[in-house]
């Protein structure tokens, strides 16, 4: 997720299990970030990517009060992985709603992760770079590479799966 001053977001969201399809989503919001909250209920995802300098933004607060508060017990602390995985927390999905993916239990329960990356993911560059490199010649409006919160939040996923889960561009 990457924000403007503005109070813009943009989601940039991709199935981890088949990156074919990278979505971005713009969304404008007031102070309360009606739209992104309302998102991200209706996507209900599995990990949610902010900048490790927005800590302690407002959005944060917001994302954190709709997940639940973090639950100790699920803080994961894995040593022997590669990746910094201590910027990791572990929010419960809401009450209010159920997850439509059931565990093997069969009970809906999901987990929704909220890691802080660094903020050299959200790179407004490299993010036009490899947009153009790699999407089809008409697959998306050009003036797509003139929004700084889109090409970032795109460089953002991109460098995370390609960082983090070892998927090549």
């Amino acid at each position: 997720i990457s924000e403007n001053l503005a109070r813009e977001t943009c989601i940039a969201t991709m199935d981890a299990g088949s990156p074919v399809v990278l979505e971005v989503h713009k969304l404008s919001n007031g102070q309360r970030y009606a739209e992104t909250i309302s998102f991200l209920e209706l996507k209900c995802p599995h990990e949610i990517l902010l900048n490790e300098g927005r800590r302690n933004s407002q959005l944060c607060q917001k994302i954190q009060e709709l997940f639940g508060n973090l639950d100790n017990n699920d803080k994961r602390n894995d040593s022997d992985s590669d990746n910094d995985d201590n910027d990791m927390q572990v929010l419960k999905t809401p009450k209010s709603r159920p997850s439509s993916r059931p565990d093997l239990t069969g009970a809906c329960i999901m987990k929704t992760v909220v890691k802080f990356v660094p903020r050299s993911y959200f790179d407004q560059n490299k993010g036009a770079d490899i947009l153009r490199r790699v999407a089809r010649e008409g697959a998306y409006d050009a003036s797509i590479v003139e929004e700084y919160i889109l090409l970032s939040s795109s460089h953002a996923i991109l460098q995370y799966l390609q960082i983090c889960l070892y998927l090549l561009y």
